[in-house]
């Protein structure tokens, strides 16, 4: 009906009857807002300067590394919608799979890789020191079959001297394995990795050599043969 028609009566209860339900409107709806304001207030953290920054962002002060980065708690809170006041503390939960933004899901998948990239890494060193205490035993044997080689034209003095030789370099490789496995094991065995070739070890004489008497073992120019 065309307010123009009216008389400045009935005009008058039109337009009181539309303030008086837009007005009850939002009364209804102010409940809600109000508990939404709650909601945000429970859950949300004073916002610092620090904490106005993108995931990925990367601040140009050398800092912790991305094992140990921090993200701002802005990308971690939690879902917004509360029904009623009794429900206030009850339905403050983190967020669901549906609510984390495309950032926040990025992040996730760096630190999965990145965890299964260390994973891998542990192996590796693993695989890395079962070679060398490998590699050191079969250098040993090899320098001890030496010892054995008879070669024709040579005196017995040279002989001597090149089985002396050979036995002496066959002992400082034997001796650095078991030292290689003496150190190694107990921290494979503390973490409780899967490292079962360090129990095949005998380290009955696997005492840790001094640094300066391997040093100088390990640096003797090899004997020179004189025909």
């Amino acid at each position: 009906m065309s307010t123009k028609l009216m008389t400045p009566w009935v005009r008058r209860e039109t337009i009181d009857n539309h303030a008086r339900g837009w007005n009850w409107q939002k009364i209804t709806q102010f409940g809600s807002t109000l508990m939404q304001g709650l909601h945000e207030a429970l859950a949300m953290k004073p916002l610092q300067q620090g904490d106005v920054q993108c995931p990925q962002h990367q601040d140009e002060v050398p800092g912790p590394g991305e094992s140990h980065r921090e993200i701002s708690w802005i990308w971690l809170s939690v879902s917004s919608g509360l029904e009623g006041v009794e429900h206030a503390l009850e339905d403050i939960q983190p967020m669901g799979p549906a609510d984390i933004t495309d950032c926040l899901k990025t992040e996730w998948v760096k630190s999965r890789v990145c965890a299964a990239r260390w994973t891998e890494e542990q192996d590796l060193v693993l695989e890395e020191m079962r070679r060398v205490l490998a590699y050191l035993k079969w250098q040993e044997n090899w320098w001890k079959e030496q010892a054995t080689r008879c070669s024709v034209n040579i005196t017995p003095e040279v002989l001597d001297g090149l089985t002396a030789y050979a036995i002496k370099q066959g002992n400082i490789l034997c001796h650095l394995h078991q030292c290689f496995a003496g150190m190694w094991r107990p921290q494979l065995l503390s973490y409780g990795l899967d490292a079962e070739w360090i129990l095949e070890v005998d380290l009955a004489v696997a005492d840790v050599p001094d640094n300066s008497t391997l040093s100088n073992e390990s640096n003797e120019e090899p004997m020179s043969v004189v025909d």
